[in-house]
This record gives structure tokens, C-alpha cells and sequence, in this order.
């Protein structure tokens, strides 16, 4: 009964730390192990009429029924109120990032529509070992190798904003599997958890089971790695801050930001626009040249140097 103990102080000390008992609560739950153990413990510690369960029937597969069906029964039979989107088999593209924003997309809807503030999630430690892992690989500069955030905050209509919790970010998927097995009835293992042409299930399947034969704790020790570029960034934040003062608003004076430390240029180019490598030493490496570049951005937009100054543009 230990890992039961261990999940249910985590959670109760969470609660109180940030005094959310009391207030509101939404749990993205997909029915696996990690968020159905995490809506468990919550709606023992928090009064039913406060708790909402939300989720996300992505339609990649028939058997993504079974896991709103099981959701659905769950919460009758806890007194809680289920709010659940569920996409046409074959209507949603079966890849990663489009399911994210979809659920997080229908998080902001739900949570607006509900005045709910605080909406709590399952990572887990293992999970963000592989999300850094993924981002390492993908090309990410230090504000992606942080992880997983604790507490994010996401903006909502009427200037209302949503904050994410994440308290299992320190727990094992081993712990979290020992609640469920000793205290759920049943949960869902989506077989698509086990195809490796999604990248961080290769990563779950894969690559870290190598990683642990080499040691033991590589999970912890990635994970480790992370809180301290989280203290890191902590330690630039009030320089980055005062540069983007000295900065003011786009377009910048190129003299200006070339004139800057070459660490805070590079974190100025994180925080504000993108982590990817390929981004923030392309834009570095024009600053440095001068004369006339072009940085592409995102979709449509794109940066300029030019008349000794740094632009921002929308492709019309």
C-alpha cells in the first residue's frame, strides 16, 4: 500500500501548497493509467461538485471508444461531471502534434466556458525524460531542454487565463502503475502507446531501455539535468528582461542588440520567438554579417535586417 500513500500525500500537499482545494478543478484524463490514477485521487480529496473530467476521443482508433465509455461510467458512479470531444474515426490526422493541439484547444473551450482557472494533467517523471530526450533530438536550445513546466499558464477569453498542473512530474510510471493496479478497477492502455513510428514512443521503447542497461538512472539523471537549466534561466531572466527594455518594441536597432552579450541575444531569440537551434543561429549569424538577411520564422512570417534594424514581417 505504500505507492497509494506516497501518490495521495503528493497530491494533498500539492493542493494545499497552491490552495486549490476549494476551488474549481478540470482533469484532462485520457483513461490511461497516469491521468485516471490522478482524477482518482483528486476526487478524494476534492468535493465532487468542484471536479470536471475532460476528454479527447481523437478517432485514430475504434478501440479509443472503449477509454471514453470507461471515463464515462467512472464518473457516474463518482458523481462527476465528464465533458468528452470525440472525433469521427479517420476525421483527425494521425499525428502527434495535431492531437495536441486539438486537446488543448478543446482544454481552453471547456475551461472558459466552465470559469475553471486550474486544469491538472498525468506526466509523469518517465514522461519527461522523453519529452526532453524529443526535443533534444528535434534541435531545441536551453528553454526546450527545461522540460515540462510544473505550472504553465495559458490565456483564455475575457482576459481569464488557465494555469496547468503537473504534479506527478516527479513520481515514476512504476508508482503510478502500483496505485492503479491496488485501487482502479480498470483503465485503458491505448495500443497506439506501443507503435514506435511516433517518435517518442521510439524514445519510450527504444532508447531509454538502452540508456537504463548503460545506467540505472539515466531517467532520473536527464530529468535532473533540467531542473538545472530551470535554475540556470532563473539566473538570466532579470538580464533578459532589462535588454527587452532596452530593446522596446520590434523592429530593434540592429547596433543595439549586436552590442549585447552573445548568451543573452541567443536567450532574448528563445524566450521570445523560438527554441529551435536552427532559428536562434541563422538570426545570430545575420546580425554578425549585417547587410541585408532574411530569417524565416514561423508559417507567413519572417524577420529582416535592413536598414540597420531587425524586423518582424507578415508575408501578405
Amino acid at each position: 500500500m505504500k505507492p497509494s500513500l506516497t501518490l495521495d500525500c503528493i497530491i494533498r500537499d500539492y493542493l494545499s501548497r497552491y490552495e486549490l482545494v476549494s476551488k474549481p478543478l478540470a482533469v484532462a484524463c485520457s483513461g490511461g493509467v497516469d491521468s485516471l490514477s490522478l482524477l482518482d485521487i483528486l476526487r478524494q480529496l476534492v468535493p465532487s461538485e468542484y471536479l470536471v473530467c475532460i476528454h479527447v476521443n481523437h478517432g485514430w482508433l475504434e478501440s479509443a471508444n472503449q477509454a471514453q465509455e470507461l471515463l464515462k461510467n467512472y464518473c457516474q458512479e463518482n458523481n462527476l461531471k465528464f465533458i468528452c470531444k470525440q472525433f469521427a474515426l479517420g476525421e483527425m490526422v494521425a499525428s502527434e502534434n495535431t492531437a495536441r493541439q486539438a486537446r488543448y484547444e478543446f482544454f481552453r473551450e471547456v475551461c472558459s466556458l466552465e470559469k475553471i482557472s486550474n486544469l491538472f494533467m498525468g506526466h509523469n517523471l518517465n514522461d519527461q525524460a522523453e519529452t526532453i530526450l524529443f526535443r533534444l533530438f528535434r534541435g531545441t536550445n536551453s528553454f526546450g531542454l527545461s522540460g515540462i513546466l510544473e505550472q504553465k499558464i495559458l490565456s483564455l477569453d475575457d482576459n481569464l487565463s488557465l494555469t496547468l498542473h503537473r504534479p506527478f512530474l516527479g513520481t515514476s510510471r512504476q508508482e503510478i502503475s502500483s496505485y492503479a493496479r491496488d485501487h482502479l478497477s480498470s483503465f485503458y492502455e491505448d495500443p497506439s502507446n506501443e507503435d514506435t513510428k511516433y517518435h517518442r514512443n521510439l524514445i519510450r521503447h527504444k532508447i531509454l531501455p538502452t540508456a537504463l542497461d548503460i545506467n540505472p538512472q539515466a531517467e532520473k539523471n536527464i530529468v535532473k539535468l533540467a531542473e538545472l537549466i530551470c535554475e540556470g534561466q532563473e539566473f538570466f531572466k532579470d538580464q533578459v528582461a532589462t535588454a527587452l527594455d532596452q530593446l522596446g518594441e520590434l523592429p530593434w536597432n540592429l547596433e543595439k542588440f549586436r552590442l549585447l552579450p552573445r548568451t543573452i541575444k541567443r536567450k532574448i531569440l528563445e524566450k521570445t520567438f523560438c527554441t529551435q537551434i536552427k532559428f536562434t543561429d541563422e538570426f545570430l549569424m545575420a546580425v554578425d554579417l549585417g547587410g541585408f538577411h532574411r530569417i524565416n520564422f514561423e508559417k507567413d512570417k519572417f524577420f529582416t535586417i535592413k536598414q540597420k534594424q531587425i524586423h518582424l514581417e507578415t508575408q501578405i
